[in-house]
């Protein structure tokens, strides 16, 4: 199992205060802490030597934090170990939330730790996707409390140009993959991807990526026929090499392999991957 904790713990110091030589404050909270165990984290190191305030004081306050989060991340810092203060439970909220702090401190096993979890929720998902749609039923529905962590979610990874959150999205192609690609139809998703076009982008990209999970999945899937008209792609290849498309009416003819797409070409991705969706993704029957 992969080790996102640190090799050496300095639990003891954290518990006794003894030889400490800053205190932390954040909110109703202080803590007696170690400038060298804290500058494990990036975060801390920055402070308390790139020429700030901190590393001339003994003192340092943090705001905007949450002080039982920060008591987490101190305790992670200080003894490798996760605790119930960062992993309130097993849900995607608080994966989001400790990425997020891994982050904020520049832990990157705590984001590594989470980045894991965080692939395998979204799985699931997908199979609880895979499952209502196997009863004939509009998937929407069925998991209406899940919809608002997935929308926060896919805000969260598309929101920012941070190399940090180029991994989150990653989760999202794994999520399309389980499914068959079948989530595409869901009325749900696709205002999600009217509201957040890079993720359209993201996913256009991946059809033609041969080595992202949904190209791996288009790969071990070919299809043979456009799913919703039945007209003959000879070849799977095509979607895979410089070739041209056309629109489900086969009228108009629509180059969906441009590997070039910036930001500027959002406005035609979420018609582009429409045409995809139309040729390559089934889409699924419910019952009324």
């Amino acid at each position: 199992m992969k080790n996102f904790h640190f090799e050496d713990s300095y639990e003891e110091h954290l518990q006794s205060g003894k030889m400490s030589d800053v205190q932390l404050s954040c909110g109703d909270r202080t803590w007696n802490l170690h400038k060298i165990v804290l500058c494990r984290s990036p975060f801390f190191k920055k402070a308390f030597t790139g020429g700030f305030k901190e590393a001339n004081e003994s003192h340092m306050t943090l705001e905007d934090t949450d002080p039982q989060d920060l008591n987490g991340v101190i305790s992670y810092i200080y003894t490798g170990k996760i605790s119930s203060d960062l992993k309130k439970d097993e849900s995607i909220e608080a994966y989001i939330r400790i990425f997020e702090l891994g982050d904020f401190f520049d832990l990157r096993e705590l984001r590594a730790f989470a980045l894991v979890n965080l692939e395998d929720e979204m799985i699931d998902i997908a199979r609880s996707v895979n499952e209502i749609m196997k009863g004939g039923v509009d998937a929407s529905t069925g998991f209406p409390e899940k919809l608002s962590v997935f929308s926060r979610f896919a805000q969260l990874a598309y929101g920012t140009d941070s190399h940090t959150y180029a991994d989150l999205r990653k989760c999202f192609l794994y999520f399309f993959a389980a499914t068959g690609m079948k989530a595409l139809h869901l009325g749900c998703i696709t205002e999600i991807l009217d509201k957040i076009p890079g993720m359209a982008v993201h996913i256009l990209t991946a059809f033609v990526d041969k080595d992202s999970p949904v190209g791996k999945y288009l790969l071990q899937n070919p299809p043979t026929s456009c799913c919703n008209c039945g007209v003959c792609l000879e070849t799977f290849q095509c979607l895979q090499a410089d070739e041209y498309h056309t629109s489900h009416s086969h009228s108009t003819k629509v180059n969906v392999h441009s590997k070039s797409i910036t930001p500027g070409t959002q406005a035609v991705s979420t018609t582009r991957l429409s045409i995809l969706k139309s040729f390559y993704v089934p889409k699924p029957s419910y019952k009324a």
